[in-house]
């Protein structure tokens, strides 16, 4: 579909926005997550929007707070995120690990034109910092690796374990965060609403492939190969929301 695979620029409106937290962004957002949102909460989006400045590089993004609901705060924010990383400073750590490899580097041109498109782009909570969580430098930014550990928060769900997810949350908001996961019964259910991927070995392999480290060409292809996967499954999920 064109309109998933449109680059979503930063400047929008005479200011410079984040893509994946832009109001093109949003209005992405609000047609592919309203209806589930309405029927998995019970409640809807707030109708307004903050906008959170990032005084180092100057650009704004967009966050949502969830509200209308008795049990829930309406503190509790959701931002844009950007699923595979493949911006200028991953491209040239991945080029460097490529070095001669053609056809990976072919595949990681191709990967780069997706990185601000909107079939790269899913909601995530910034109240409990999961954004935070995925995009530090142990983890990478790597979809990958949050499955696999999303995968272990719900293994350990209705025990006192705190996983890695919880435990990057302040402890004020560590029970908020809790609940919003916990309306998913399981990673394969929260890649299927919040990502729109149905197929549980696609999820699978990204879970497991979490556990292996980007340092050589196969694992780096592999991981691209993956990428592209989620695209095209994510890609034919949504076709129907917009072909309404």
């Amino acid at each position: 579909m064109d309109i998933l695979n449109k680059i979503i620029p930063s400047n929008q409106c005479e200011k410079y926005y984040d893509p994946d937290s832009s109001p093109e962004a949003w209005e992405h957002y609000d047609c592919v997550y309203e209806s589930m949102f309405d029927d998995l909460f019970a409640f809807k989006f707030e109708t307004k929007y903050r906008t959170i400045q990032n005084s180092r590089v100057k650009y704004k993004r967009y966050v949502q707070s969830i509200g209308h609901h008795d049990e829930y705060p309406r503190i509790f924010k959701l931002g844009g995120e950007t699923d595979f990383n493949f911006n200028k400073k991953k491209y040239a750590h991945f080029a460097k690990i490529l070095n001669d490899d053609k056809n990976g580097k072919d595949l990681l041109e191709e990967c780069k034109k997706h990185h601000h498109t909107l079939k790269n782009f899913s909601l995530m909570p910034v109240t409990g910092r999961i954004n935070n969580f995925k995009g530090s430098r142990c983890r990478g930014d790597r979809l990958d690796v949050f499955a696999m550990h999303l995968n272990d928060f719900y293994i350990h769900a209705g025990c006192k374990k705190d996983t890695a997810i919880i435990k990057y949350a302040s402890p004020e908001n560590k029970k908020w965060l809790i609940k919003y996961l916990s309306n998913f019964c399981c990673v394969y259910n929260y890649f299927n609403k919040i990502y729109f991927i149905k197929c549980e070995q696609l999820i699978n392999e990204l879970i497991k492939n979490g556990e292996t480290k980007l340092s050589r060409p196969c694992d780096l292809i592999r991981y691209m190969e993956l990428a592209k996967r989620f695209w095209n499954e994510k890609e034919k999920n949504l076709a129907p929301v917009y072909n309404k």
